[in-house]
């Protein structure tokens, strides 16, 4: 995860831009720098930790540049000797990215580098490199032709006084100033140096001087862009550009479950899993970083209550570091859409060293991944520029899987199995009805825009759960939201629980008793409580006003109903916001 910043102006930037990196949300950010361009030379810095310590540290570079860019991410790529900190410079480019680039291991390999590269900041800057000879213009073509998972970036060629901006899975916000223009992939961020913005959509680009910005479009046709005034209020850039979920996640849904349902039945046979494998299987562990971490832990909960073996979820990189054991009997199932994380593809490594079973879970089964694994399972994505239909669609793989895998074991009975699998081609039409808009989503959406301080929490699979539905009301709505399971939460002081809103998932009646009071009690304490649950669950709750219901399924099928509930909650929200935006704007 990384977010950028950049500005252009008249008068000299190096403060603006230190300060608006530092006000960058994203989570756990490592590593920080700036980079500017003082004449026909670029000057650099860049820190590791906290991305507030940047402007202590940025005096070796010249108080007179007037143009230049910063970024503050996660650690995910690194050098053997260390921790490369973005962004990338040298004496052609300085380049930022708002993003990842999923095939940057096999890019890595095909191009030549003129210099080493270890982050995705150093890939995007060798190519550019590679295409100096061209204009700023094709270059950009060119990457899009060649960079895969929709990155957005920024650059500044060092023959020109100009920032190249390109916005990728999500819009860019430029933002014009008294003196220039800064662009950010946050907008809250450039609210405090300009008037008013624009967005860049998924797929335009600019050219930014201190001046004029011009706005192409994909097919490079120049687009007029009209203005909004800037609002001390403004949560998120993203509010402004809705997701299309009433037909991009019911197909990723039903596009998966087709995959894997073959005469009505759950179908894994082309991974040669028997009986005899099963039985073997004494361990199972499942990894991934960022949004594949999160289904790893959801997908956790399900495998071992179906297959009865220990099965845990680790984060990639912890695991990589960890010393966990591993031997024959130890099922290793790895997550990455792109099929390209680099700690995943370690800890494949490792497993295969010590002869464990080996499971890719990925969208392009020609990855590294793919290559690495002994078995690969190829999901299914509607729309693969989405992060959330990516995990729903490895979500579900993973507990039709496990299903599956708990048949073969004879955990489950082919009469459950034959009952899974009608509801997993039922789950489409489930999925639509939570995404229907509706009174209660509406109201559901207005309350979690009241509230500054948001907790997301249940129990067992549904504290899981609560991972990645907090991950999609930050990235979605930039409020501050955080997950926890309901005895975690529990252990907060009163104080904190005061004012927030406790937004809670209930979709395993077993769980009931135990998540309504840990829920009385937070209200109690002045919190305020939103449910979201399955419509035979609510009948009985009592006591709570605001309840979002879904239809009723199989309790490992109901998490992705209520998640998508939540969804459809925040789409709401960001059509609220954007309707108040036009408001302001006339």
């Amino acid at each position: 995860m990384s977010a950028i910043f950049a500005y252009a102006g008249n008068t000299p930037c190096k403060d603006i831009i230190t300060d608006a990196v530092s006000r960058l949300s994203g989570e756990n950010f490592e590593l920080s720098g700036i980079a500017m361009k003082n004449g026909e030379k670029i000057e650099t810095v860049r820190i590791k930790g906290n991305p507030v310590l940047l402007g202590e540290n940025a005096g070796e570079i010249s108080d007179s540049a007037c143009i230049g860019l910063g970024e503050s991410k996660r650690a995910s790529r690194c050098k053997p000797a260390g921790i490369t900190a973005p962004p990338a410079s040298n004496e052609l480019f300085c380049a930022a990215l708002d993003g990842v680039i999923e095939n940057f291991e096999s890019l890595k390999k095909e191009i030549k580098n003129p210099f080493p590269v270890a982050t995705d900041e150093d890939l995007l800057l060798s190519l550019l490199t590679s295409m100096s000879y061209l204009g700023a213009y094709e270059i950009i073509s060119a990457l899009d032709g060649i960079i895969a998972g929709g990155p957005g970036y920024a650059f500044i060629p060092i023959n020109e006084n100009a920032i190249y901006a390109k916005a990728g899975k999500t819009p860019l916000a430029v933002g014009v100033c008294d003196d220039g223009y800064c662009v950010s992939s946050e907008l809250s961020v450039i609210v405090p140096f300009a008037k008013k913005y624009f967005l860049l959509e998924s797929g335009e680009y600019a050219k930014i001087t201190d001046s004029k910005v011009f706005v192409f479009d994909k097919k490079k046709k120049r687009l007029k862009k009209s203005c909004i005034p800037c609002k001390s209020n403004i949560r998120s850039f993203r509010s402004c550009s809705p997701f299309e979920l009433s037909t991009s996640l019911p197909l990723t849904v039903k596009n998966t479950v087709s995959a894997l349902v073959s005469d009505g039945r759950i179908d894994f046979g082309f991974l040669k899993f028997t009986s005899r494998t099963a039985s073997r299987i004494k361990r199972i562990i499942i990894t991934g970083s960022g949004a594949s971490f999160r289904c790893a832990q959801l997908a956790a909960w399900f495998t071992e209550a179906f297959c009865d073996v220990p099965c845990a979820a680790y984060e990639a990189g912890e695991l990589k570091y960890s010393g966990t054991f591993f031997d024959r009997n130890t099922m290793l199932i790895a997550v990455s859409p792109s099929g390209e994380e680099k700690d995943v593809l370690y800890c494949v490594k490792r497993a295969n060293s010590f002869q464990s079973i080996t499971l890719g879970v990925t969208e392009n089964s020609f990855s590294m991944l793919g290559k690495e694994c002994k078995t690969v399972i190829k999901t299914e994505v509607y729309d693969k520029s989405s992060a959330v239909l990516s995990f729903v669609s490895c979500a579900l793989t993973l507990e039709l899987f496990a299903l599956w895998a708990g048949n073969k074991s004879e955990i489950i009975s082919d009469m459950y199995l034959s009952v899974a699998t009608k509801l997993a081609e039922l789950l489409p039409g489930k999925i639509s009805g939570a995404l229907k808009p509706s009174a209660s989503v509406k109201s559901a959406a207005r309350l979690l825009l009241s509230h500054d301080k948001i907790f997301v929490t249940g129990t067992g699979a549904d504290s899981a759960l609560s991972n990645e539905a907090a991950d999609e009301i930050r990235s979605s709505l930039s409020l501050n939201a955080c997950s926890f399971s309901c005895s975690e939460l529990a252990l907060n002081t009163p104080e904190i629980l005061s004012e927030s809103l406790v937004t809670c998932f209930i979709t395993d009646r077993e769980k009931l008793e135990s998540t309504l009071y840990y829920l009385r009690r937070f209200v109690s304490l002045g919190a305020d409580a939103l449910i979201y649950t399955t419509a035979n669950i609510e009948n009985e709750i009592s006591g709570f006003e605001r309840i979002i219901t879904v239809t009723d399924s199989l309790p490992v099928f109901d998490t992705l109903s209520a998640l998508s509930a939540l969804l459809k909650t925040l789409d709401t929200a960001k059509e609220i916001l954007l309707e108040e935006e036009k408001q302001q704007a006339v």
